[in-house]
């Protein structure tokens, strides 16, 4: 009995990609993980 995991791995690390990108992107700092903003400065 030889279960492909690769495939449970992939979902994991998509789901934890898309997890991190949203954190990154509406967390409660954004600017400390994208460039800082010139305009507010």
């Amino acid at each position: 009995m030889t279960f492909p995991w690769i495939y449970p791995v992939r979902v994991v690390q998509a789901l934890f990609g898309v997890i991190v990108i949203g954190l990154t992107g509406y967390g409660p700092s954004p600017q400390n993980k994208i460039s800082e903003n010139p305009k507010k400065n």
